[in-house]
């Protein structure tokens, strides 16, 4: 059974909404308002973790979220497909993004971030490297880019593609080796 294998490269982004029960909120707010720092700027330092000593809450990455991800439309960041071990295909983002083709070279599905995304506390990660590699098992023992689908969400001042899928069978996600370059929280009303 073939296998369609995708790798990206380049400057990605994380965005994650906490969910916080209301009891640990107020007390962390509480916390804040005697540290004299925004909430926001509380979450984000690593220290407050340690001062907690909480063994559920070691860091940031370990707080309740509702998370999504994806490569930011930069024309440097690059995409390769694979089928069985065989490169097929290399190109760079800015093909995906742009709007201006006369014919574009890709099925794309160009989406708004939900509400729900611009409520609570929301921590924005924009990170390098490897990004994602993905991988399906096909049918055929040919590739049709016709029957790949881009899913590319706009919000929050970016514009990102989220998902792959080929035939509306998703990708399984296999790793990602990244940096974290800039980390931001903010807090919606």
């Amino acid at each position: 059974m073939p296998k369609i294998k995708i790798n990206i490269f380049g400057e990605g982004i994380e965005i994650k909404r906490l969910v916080l029960p209301d009891t640990l909120l107020s007390d962390w707010k509480e916390r804040a308002v005697r540290k004299n720092i925004s909430l926001c700027d509380m979450i984000l330092d690593p220290f407050f973790y340690h001062n907690l000593k909480d063994a559920a809450f070691s860091s940031i990455e370990d707080l309740p979220s509702d998370k999504i991800s994806g490569m930011l439309d930069n024309p440097k960041n690059q995409l390769e497909i694979w089928l069985d071990r065989k490169k097929v295909l290399k190109w760079y983002a800015a093909d995906l993004f742009n709007e201006m083709l006369l014919f574009p070279l890709f099925q794309v599905q160009k989406e708004a971030l939900e509400q729900q995304w611009k409520s609570g506390i929301v921590v924005t990660q924009k990170e390098r490297g490897q990004l994602a590699t993905l991988e399906l098992n096909i049918e055929e023992d040919r590739l049709n880019l016709d029957d790949m689908l881009f899913h590319i969400k706009n919000g929050l001042g970016h514009s990102f593609l989220s998902d792959i899928s080929h035939k509306n069978t998703p990708f399984r996600f296999v790793k990602k080796e990244t940096l974290i370059v800039h980390q931001s929280a903010t807090e919606f009303f």
